[in-house]
């Protein structure tokens, strides 16, 4: 779960305790669920954070996505999402520098 927008730090850290509560303290390899958090990033910060961001080996194979929840900043949002619509064109462009 990538958190982005204000506030999203504190998001973070709630999603981490609700997740350790419901997984308890010694969760199985199946149980992983990383989270990070993201404030004052562009959205070409949090795609390539995304896309070159990968789980270590021994969960790779059993990944299944990535869930984008923003905070408080319907404008991010909509960028965000405009630019996950091409993700192909949107690594180009931030590889390129634009």
């Amino acid at each position: 779960m990538l958190f982005f927008g204000p506030q999203s730090e504190k998001a973070h850290d709630i999603a981490d305790a609700a997740r350790d509560r419901f997984l308890g303290p010694d969760p199985s390899d199946q149980d992983i669920i990383m989270t990070t958090w993201h404030e004052g990033f562009d959205t070409s910060d949090i795609v390539f954070d995304t896309f070159t961001a990968h789980p270590a080996d021994k969960y790779s194979s059993t990944s299944i996505g990535f869930v984008f929840i923003c905070l408080d900043d319907p404008m991010l949002a909509r960028r965000l999402s405009a630019r996950l619509r091409g993700p192909d064109a949107t690594m180009r462009e931030i590889l390129r520098g634009q």
